[in-house]
């Protein structure tokens, strides 16, 4: 797969400029304050994920995974919103399935920061 198709799964930039009505003046301070949201307010919500996995809090577990899809879906952040799907939509508790996940969230989200514009 080549790098161009592998940052469409990731970030569907053009997606997020056709929402903009490709207003490239709101596109710039969007991507900007996506920046800022994905260092604190993302982090912040995985160590809730983490918080509540260790304390078996299924209900904080999935609200926080909703919260973050929601998050990633607003950013066209494609990835990230299924992986945070994944765990809003785990049934039971199965922590070594989870904690894999969040695992590739953190590891989705380290990607995303390099290939923001």
């Amino acid at each position: 797969m080549d790098t161009l198709n592998e940052n469409f799964v990731h970030f569907d930039i053009d997606l997020l400029k056709t929402r903009l009505g490709n207003n490239e003046t709101v596109f710039k301070q969007l991507i900007e304050l996506i920046k800022t949201n994905i260092n604190l307010p993302v982090a912040n919500m995985i160590g809730q994920l983490r918080t509540s996995l260790a304390q078996k809090d299924t209900i904080t577990l999935h609200s926080t995974a909703h919260k973050l899809k929601g998050t990633a879906l607003s950013s066209c952040f494609t990835h990230l919103a299924e992986l945070a799907s994944t765990i809003e939509k785990e049934k039971g508790l199965d922590t070594d399935a989870i904690e894999a996940t969040i695992n590739e969230i953190v590891e989705e989200v380290e990607l995303i920061k390099q290939i923001l514009p």
